[in-house]
């Protein structure tokens, strides 16, 4: 994936807090468990959970930094800070779409999806 936070910090609108805006993220998850060394930690909030309490966990898995919407005293070397950072996460989707011109195919109904989504992967 590899992004400047420059880049992360103009999509999303957001502020960064501390960090170098030249400084690459490997990697962007929601999942603190799933991250390793040079991946970017966006701390959603859901309905029965707050990804800014698994800030120290993503932490201690590798992550370079995080985005957040509330302010913390946040022990990691970047920290970007936006207003909804469900939004934000959506805008760094969209970032990394965006360096591809390759077609988007949806495959939707009951039955034969995955046989239909490997004839049209065979296609294109």
């Amino acid at each position: 994936m590899n992004f400047t936070i420059s880049e992360i910090v103009n999509k999303t609108g957001g502020r960064l807090v501390r960090g170098e805006h030249n400084a690459i993220i490997n990697s962007v998850s929601t999942d603190s468990r799933t991250l390793v060394v040079g991946d970017l930690f966006v701390a959603i909030i859901g309905e029965n959970f707050d990804g800014h309490d698994f800030i120290h966990q993503a932490k201690q898995n590798g992550a370079i930094g995080t985005v957040v919407s509330k302010s913390a005293e946040i022990n990691l070397p970047v920290v970007i800070e936006v207003r909804d950072t469900l939004i934000a996460y959506g805008k760094i989707a969209n970032l990394h779409r965006n360096r591809f011109d390759i077609p988007i195919v949806a495959i939707t109904g009951s039955n034969g999806k995955t046989t239909t989504k490997d004839m049209v992967a065979e296609i294109l």
